[in-house]
């Protein structure tokens, strides 16, 4: 599973690319995939954000186990 910051990164890159566009659908098809990009960014710094604390919950040091992977 990526990280925040790759889908952040899209975001960015999505943005730069329509930046240098005219007016039209595909410079908006580009803002809407930034947004889409951003969102997915947000959401993925929330879940691990919410993992972090259930194992903080359960007595389990969050940096002792990667951030995605197989679980036990």
């Amino acid at each position: 599973m990526k990280m925040a910051s790759d889908y952040g990164r899209h975001a960015q890159d999505c943005r730069a690319l329509a930046a240098g566009m005219k007016a039209g659908e595909q410079r908006e098809q580009l803002l809407r995939m930034a947004e889409m990009w951003e969102q997915l960014s947000k959401d993925r710094a929330a879940l691990i954000s919410r993992r972090q604390e259930l194992d903080q919950r359960h007595g389990e040091p969050a940096a002792d186990r990667p951030a995605d992977g197989p679980q036990p």
